[in-house]
């Protein structure tokens, strides 16, 4: 019997679906954020998603060792507008802002000595979001008897 990739052919550097990488939950409440139609907002927040650790460990970030917990994601602003072509860090920053202002996630700036070297972006909730045992809530999830 033929393997997935040679029955359907896979672009360069493309991986077969699902990888042992993991997943994260993603409520479909989702739709219903202020951002979600916003092509750079959803690319941004589903990167840190998909970035963020599912357990804690312990990197080393540009010299410095940093520990990061679940939900947790360490990244440049400069970093993430390379990611996803974004023209300015700013616009980065700006998006990244909403996000806290709307409680989404945190952020605290990593600094080696006094100089902004990254920052740590968390998850608000994450433990809810990505508990796999949550029962479903919404009539399109529920079963029909």
């Amino acid at each position: 019997m033929a393997s997935p990739a040679t029955i359907h052919q896979l672009h360069k550097g493309q991986q077969a679906m699902p990888s042992k990488n993991g997943f994260i939950t993603v409520w479909r409440d989702i739709q219903k954020q202020p951002w979600y139609k916003s092509p750079e907002h959803l690319a941004i927040f589903m990167h840190i998603l998909t970035s963020a650790t599912h357990q804690h460990r312990s990197v080393d970030f540009k010299g410095v060792p940093v520990s990061l917990l679940p939900g947790q994601f360490i990244t440049t602003y400069k970093k993430l507008a390379e990611t996803f072509g974004i023209e300015s860090e700013s616009k980065v920053r700006r998006i990244v802002n909403k996000f806290i202002k709307l409680d989404q996630i945190t952020k605290v700036n990593l600094k080696n000595g006094r100089t902004d070297i990254g920052l740590i972006l968390t998850i608000n909730n994450w433990e809810k979001w990505q508990k796999p045992d949550t029962p479903s809530d919404t009539p399109s999830d529920t079963p029909k008897v």
